[in-house]
């Protein structure tokens, strides 16, 4: 089965990729970072893969399956 991307999947990963923390990418989308980490653990889970945390930015620390 595939996922297909919505725009806020998308919004999620530029703030992540830009700001490169969880914190910081909260900052850029006006959110608390609890919520970019939920966010990002559901669209993990739609994908079947995980990115480190400590490094969200870097997109060789993401495994998807």
């Amino acid at each position: 089965m595939h996922y297909q991307l919505e725009q806020s999947d998308l919004t999620l990963v530029l703030a992540l990729s830009r700001g490169t923390t969880l914190a910081r990418a909260a900052a850029l989308l006006a959110q608390d970072t609890s919520s970019v980490h939920r966010a990002l653990g559901r669209l993990e889970r739609r994908l079947g893969g995980h990115c480190s945390s400590a490094t969200v930015g870097d997109a060789a620390h993401c495994q998807l399956s």
